[in-house]
């Protein structure tokens, strides 16, 4: 039996009054409730930022593009292959250079080939891009094992350019390239 809110305890069986039931029980979620962020909040705020890091990254990188081994000169005098492959692991675009010794001098000349290895009814694309002043592509390879041979002159000036090697239907996969 419930007593009144305002009734003192019965003395007959020691049984708890609604009023004291009530503001234990309030007492107790509201601490809980305040003790909850404070212990969680840092843990859910790195969380949080890690994934959101996670996130602009994967974005910037092409999550479906998987990552070509090299850039295609890493300064002068340092010149490296760039190799493309899907996602079942397949090679699918490769660039290398025509002549190792006339690319990768600082001359602003870059003399570079691209491959289309596997057939698949692709070709394999070499684009080339100065942020705000140019893009186009600069060696294609639409046969299946044949090497197709290009130039590029960099005419802005800044003898570095990003690279992207890849097949139609994957997405660009930017590369620094510098002291061509």
């Amino acid at each position: 039996m419930l007593t009144p809110p305002n009734a003192p305890p019965d003395p007959q069986n020691n049984l708890p009054t609604v009023t004291s039931i009530v503001s234990a029980t309030r007492s107790t979620d509201v601490n809980t409730i305040r003790r909850t962020p404070r212990r969680w909040r840092l843990p859910t705020l790195l969380l949080s930022f890690t994934l959101l890091s996670a996130t602009i990254t994967i974005a910037l990188l092409g999550a479906t593009t998987p990552k070509a081994a090299d850039a295609i000169c890493r300064g002068a005098g340092n010149p490296a292959a760039v190799y493309t492959y899907d996602a079942n692991s397949n090679l699918v675009a490769e660039e290398a250079l025509t002549w190792p010794g006339n690319t990768c001098n600082n001359d602003y000349t870059y003399q570079g080939a691209v491959l289309d290895p596997i057939t698949d009814g692709s070709c394999a694309y070499a684009y080339y891009l100065e942020p705000l002043a140019y893009y186009a592509l600069q060696g294609a390879s639409c046969t299946t094992g044949a090497w197709n041979f290009y130039t590029y002159n960099d005419t802005i000036g800044a003898n570095s350019v990003y690279v992207s090697v890849r097949p139609s239907y994957l997405n660009d996969s930017w590369i620094l390239s510098s002291g061509y």
